[in-house]
């Protein structure tokens, strides 16, 4: 059975995790800055289907 205090306990478990995945994303995921002497590319080039050719 799940009691009042097992439901809190995990809220607060939740609520924990989200703020230490907001700050590792923060910091993580900055994308360079979009400027007019930047030119953004793939990491590979981009390919045909055989098939299409």
């Amino acid at each position: 059975m799940i009691t009042k205090d097992k439901v809190i306990e995990i809220f607060c478990i939740i609520d924990e995790f989200d703020k230490n995945l907001s700050d590792e994303l923060s910091r993580n995921l900055r994308l360079p800055s979009v400027g007019e002497n930047v030119i953004r590319h793939r990491n590979r080039p981009g390919r045909r289907c055989p098939k299409a050719r």
